[in-house]
């Protein structure tokens, strides 16, 4: 039963990533010039594969840390962490203003 929820959670929080990524990036893509639209699209690229970089790097680095205690103890304490880092985010986002500003 362990095994089964081990491997959903992770594979529901990837599956659900592309569609909210590419509402997001159409929402602010709307917000930029025609001149600027290469651009624009750049950096969201770039700034989504430093995040997922960034992402990788800081789970491995609570994996590799808990591993002392075993596989089902590295794999909780990520589980753990990406909990408490959504929890964060979803906080922070609340404080995001509610208008675009210059609309």
């Amino acid at each position: 039963m362990t095994e089964t929820w081990c491997r959903a959670g992770p594979s529901a929080r990837v599956s659900s990533r592309p569609s909210a990524a590419s509402t997001r990036f159409a929402a602010y893509q709307r917000r930029v010039s025609a001149q600027h639209a290469g651009p624009a699209s750049g950096v969201l690229s770039t700034v989504q594969q430093v995040g997922n970089a960034l992402g990788v790097a800081l789970i491995g680095i609570v994996f590799y840390g808990a591993l002392g205690g075993g596989v089902p103890h590295a794999f909780r304490g990520c589980l753990i962490f990406l909990i408490a880092v959504e929890l964060v985010l979803a906080g922070l986002v609340q404080l995001l203003p509610k208008e675009p500003a210059g609309v």
